[in-house]
């Protein structure tokens, strides 16, 4: 349905910004009500304009005044229907419009197969191919042993002369030694090592955010959380030493995203409980 305002000003922007869709702003409230501010601070003003708000390919419609405030629970001056969330309703129902990738960052993610599916996972045949000598794999297995944990390989590309981007991670087993089957790889440079292509300036994402790149990169989502608990304030005594009782409480986050990609595995997660948002990762085989 094409919908045109019957008020002058906004019959005479109509017809460029009906298709407008908006994806890199953010909503802010003030004593009057609600804007939605693009990136460069402007606002959309006397328009209609499809909003993703949480980057899922999917948008709404929002109605904008000659002051740019979002009509809630209102009609129109064209005389449609929005809800208490300004989204444009028909019969009760908010319209929606699939808007695909656009404004997403786009992301490609790496193919780890190799490295769980073919001779590569295991430990002697991985540390050959990325050019290390049986020495060196003796060492760093001597070195991981006396604290007793996972035995992490920093292997050398011995083609790009580089090392790889990655640990190589195999657990230790009761009663010492390591297991010789890969067990799990991590990147050194957070969520950017497994998914190429993203905002180099940018290192933390939010769960639905992620989640709507990584299915446009052609993965499968097996889960995702977003919980938020609440834990007791550590302090300081007076003498400086560690207060377990201050009776202030702070909020804990466990996000979790996990998606499956080419027979590998995904774990992407908030890496500090003090903060909601996705920036480690891990991959494993599925088992």
């Amino acid at each position: 349905m094409r919908k045109s305002f019957l008020t002058a000003a906004f019959t005479a922007t109509m017809a460029i910004f009906m298709s407008l869709t908006a994806f890199a702003g953010e909503w802010k409230a003030d004593t009057t009500g609600w804007r939605y501010i693009e990136k460069d601070g402007t606002y959309p003003v006397s328009q209609w304009v499809w909003i993703d708000n949480d980057n899922n390919g999917t948008a709404e419609c929002y109605c904008f005044d000659e002051n740019g405030y979002c009509f809630i629970a209102a009609t129109t001056p064209d005389h449609y229907t929005v809800n208490e969330n300004g989204a444009w309703i028909v019969d009760g129902v908010v319209q929606t419009k699939q808007v695909g990738t656009q404004g997403l960052e786009s992301g490609l993610i790496v193919d780890l197969s190799q490295f769980f599916y073919t001779d590569l996972k295991n430990r002697d045949k991985l540390a050959e191919f990325c050019g290390w000598t049986p020495e060196q794999i003796q060492i760093s297995i001597d070195l991981s042993g006396i604290s007793s944990n996972d035995l992490s390989l920093f292997c050398w590309d011995s083609k790009k002369k580089e090392q790889y981007p990655y640990y190589f991670n195999f657990k230790h087993i009761n009663g010492g030694g390591f297991e010789t089957e890969l067990a799990q790889i991590s990147p050194m440079q957070g969520i950017h090592g497994f998914i190429k292509g993203l905002d180099a300036n940018k290192n933390d994402y939010g769960v639905s955010e992620l989640e709507a790149i990584v299915k446009q990169s052609g993965a499968v989502i097996v889960s995702k959380a977003e919980e938020t608990t609440q834990d007791e304030a550590w302090g300081l005594n007076s003498d400086g030493s560690f207060n377990m009782h201050t009776g202030e409480y702070e909020n804990v986050y466990h996000n979790k995203l996990v998606f499956d990609y080419n027979g590998v595995r995904f774990t992407a997660y908030n890496s500090s409980q003090w903060s909601p948002s996705i920036n480690g990762i891990y991959a494993e085989p599925i088992k």
